[in-house]
């Protein structure tokens, strides 16, 4: 669970003690395991690790990128199934896989950090504002290893985000995205299809509006500008909380 995170604090360790102190660190390939035909890139987990990964390795690196953006990639040529395990965050019909979604939410968030714990980052943005916070559920069942691809339903406890936001204006809105097991989890719903292959256009148009859809409801500050969180995070969900006023 924390590998990408003491990778890069050996590495700037490492690059510390040696001739070239200054020197920038980029981290240009990187995933939840090295295969591309595993099953995980396309399911719910690798969501929650990507945002942990991100979120505690602020500071560690010049930049920190996924490889790869989309499915359609030389090395091991096409597959025999749409979702295959590929590394992208994107299949090759164009469906957005939850990898995809932790990025989306990623770049939501401000460019001030408020507060960080083990599972919650809140941030303000500067240029206008708005509170824009992010948590997530990596389950502690599985932190000593990365579930398998051959897990197939998400699995794990839930844990509760119970948090204030205290200085707002009165009924300020905020809006909470939700990606779980059954919003915006493409491969689940691929599966309760029957795995169409290859689906239609139809089929493709139907599963691009459910990849892209997520659990959304609107929460307001009470009349003292107070704005507390009380939920429950399913296993390797995401939640999205955003300033919309």
């Amino acid at each position: 669970m924390q590998s990408v995170k003491e990778d890069l604090e050996w590495i700037n360790k490492t690059v510390k003690e040696s001739a070239f102190p200054d020197i920038e660190i980029h981290l240009t390939e990187w995933h939840t395991s090295p295969s591309s035909r595993d099953d995980m890139h396309d399911r719910l987990p690798a969501a929650a690790y990507i945002v942990k990964s991100n979120l505690d390795c602020i500071g560690l690196t010049n930049s920190l990128a996924l490889w790869t953006f989309t499915d359609i990639f030389e090395e091991k040529g096409g597959a025999s199934s749409i979702f295959h395990g590929g590394f992208g965050m994107i299949n090759f019909q164009g469906l957005v896989k939850p990898s995809y979604h932790a990025y989306r939410m990623l770049h939501q968030l401000g460019d001030q950090k408020l507060y960080k714990d083990d599972y919650l980052f809140v941030s303000k943005k500067s240029s206008n504002g708005n509170v824009v916070a992010l948590a997530y559920n990596y389950p502690e069942e599985y932190e000593n290893a990365v579930p398998s691809g051959r897990d197939k339903r998400e699995k794990g406890t839930n844990k509760a985000l119970n948090f204030s936001l205290k200085g707002l204006k009165a009924g300020t809105l905020f809006k909470m995205e939700i990606l779980d097991k059954d919003h915006g989890n493409i491969h689940n719903f691929w599966e309760d299809m029957g795995k169409p292959e290859p689906p239609t256009r139809e089929e493709i148009k139907l599963m691009k509006e459910y990849a892209n859809t997520m659990k959304t409801s609107y929460v307001k500050a009470d009349k003292n500008g107070v704005l507390t969180i009380d939920h429950q995070i399913t296993p390797w969900s995401l939640v999205l909380i955003q300033q919309i006023n």
